[in-house]
């Protein structure tokens, strides 16, 4: 299939996608693909809720699908210095650099005082767990939902006529990071919906990740207490969708949009003891819907079932760890039987295919555990007659705000040596479907995660990754 040209996307759209309106504009910028960024509930929800606000309205910019030369928005065309306000939309510590490389190739960047142009906001779960990194190349890093205090900014910034310097005290009053600031004097901003709904998709298209679905949110932060998942501790306590409110929004806007197929997601989908309610009531209403990844306790034969009826082929677990001894330090309250219920259930169903999600590379882990993750692949597989079993395995990245954020990291060496161990493992038991991240990307991951104001800088001048690894990761 042909990619399509930049120039092509904004026309392949459904939905809203105005032209500026207001006095003041701001650019959304999503530093990475547009395929990605519109798959992504994050980034389109702190769209929706500049554009139109108030004085103002916004484009974006997906950095690897922008025309050559100097970058313009999305939809609009414009040039980044003729936008008021731009927003660094970023979930993964990856694309940083990429963020980067389009405000220096738009004239934008620049370090500590004199800047000069837009301001600039990063913001996104990988800034709100570690804010250092990025704080010497903007003006400020909102932290934690955007929902609970960017209108407020949109407001005041609006009143003050943007002047930096006054704006900088506002960034500082409402809880922003800024530069040379320890984190924990900035705010980690929690929201909770007075009405149910968190965010939905405002735009689709067919060159989206999910293409023409809309994305439904159903809930912020998780009830569990995992001590590697930087989302639960980032986002807070579990707060569910309310599933009447929920498909009343499902309602408006797939008619608005005119799409059938729904994408479930969250960080504990299935937490609300309402979940299958959903499920039938999307089923009654002739929907298609897919669910992200599930708990295997929570994976029953009936949620399996309503899932395989909407549509969904794959069902997603995450078994963290093969033997019960690291799911324990994990705090992952899940046992052998658990998973293989799982299996069972999906198997029943008639899912097509299962895919399994584990760490390796964790605090006190040795082959023996490694061996455990082939053995409860195995006994999975046994489970599932024809549905398929896909294994997907990564290296632990510890980040900031989760208990294992000290954690050491082991060398890029060990970390192959056990993927191979793995790999091999697994194929010896006849699956051969995996898939995670590679250990170099993991160790950079690591390092941006746990950076200071000087790592980004250092690789701009030139440093190689392998030597910000050893000193920031080793």
């Amino acid at each position: 299939m042909r990619k399509p040209a930049p120039s092509e996307l904004p026309a392949a759209e459904s939905g809203r996608s105005p032209g500026p309106t207001g006095p003041l504009t701001a650019c959304v910028i999503w530093a990475n693909d547009y395929a990605t960024g519109m798959a992504n509930l994050g980034h389109q929800r702190v769209w929706e809720l500049v554009d139109g606000y108030g004085p103002w309205s916004a484009d974006r910019l997906y950095t690897a699908d922008r025309p050559a030369g100097t970058p313009v928005s999305f939809a609009w065309s414009r040039p980044l210095g003729a936008f008021d306000l731009l927003i660094l939309s970023l979930s993964f510590e990856a694309d940083y650099p990429a963020a980067l490389e389009l405000l220096d190739a738009a004239g934008l960047l620049h370090y500590g005082p004199g800047r000069r142009g837009p301001l600039v906001i990063a913001g996104g779960i990988a800034p709100t767990l570690n804010p250092r990194p990025l704080s010497p190349f903007v003006d400020a890093v909102y932290r934690g939902d955007a929902e609970a205090a960017l209108p407020g900014l949109l407001t005041e910034l609006a009143e003050t006529q943007l002047e930096r310097a006054v704006a900088r005290s506002i960034f500082s009053a409402t809880g922003l990071h800024l530069e040379g600031e320890d984190p924990a004097a900035s705010t980690i901003q929690r929201w909770r919906s007075p009405d149910g709904i968190y965010a939905a998709s405002r735009t689709i298209s067919p060159h989206s990740h999910f293409g023409r679905t809309l994305l439904v949110e159903l809930g912020r932060g998780c009830p569990r207490r995992c001590r590697f998942c930087a989302a639960r501790w980032a986002a807070g306590g579990w707060r569910p969708a309310d599933p009447a409110a929920l498909l009343g929004l499902i309602d408006e806007r797939t008619a608005e949009l005119d799409v059938r197929e729904l994408g479930l997601v969250g960080t504990a989908v299935a937490e609300s003891g309402r979940f299958l309610e959903l499920l039938a009531k999307l089923e009654q209403r002739g929907y298609k819907a897919s669910s992200s990844s599930l708990r295997a306790d929570l994976l029953t034969p009936e949620i399996a079932a309503a899932l395989v009826r909407l549509g969904q082929r794959t069902l997603t677990l995450s078994a963290e760890a093969g033997s019960r001894r690291l799911r324990e330090l994990l705090d992952k309250d899940l046992d052998e039987g658990d998973l293989l219920r799982a299996a069972g259930a999906a198997a029943g169903a008639g899912a097509a295919r299962l895919k399994l999600y584990f760490i390796y590379g964790l605090p006190g882990e040795d082959d023996d555990d490694l061996a455990a993750i082939v053995e409860l692949a195995a006994a999975v597989k046994k489970r599932l007659g024809r549905t398929r079993l896909d294994i997907s395995a990564s290296p632990l990245v510890p980040k900031p705000l989760t208990p294992l954020a000290e954690a050491p990291l082991l060398p890029e060496s060990e970390l192959r040596r056990r993927r191979k161990l793995l790999v091999g493992g697994l194929a010896r038991v006849g699956l051969t479907a995996f898939t995670g991240e590679s250990p170099r990307q993991a160790l950079w991951q690591a390092v941006l995660a746990r950076g200071d104001g000087d790592v980004l800088r250092r690789l701009r001048a030139g440093e190689p990754k392998g030597a910000l690894i050893r000193e920031f990761a080793g």
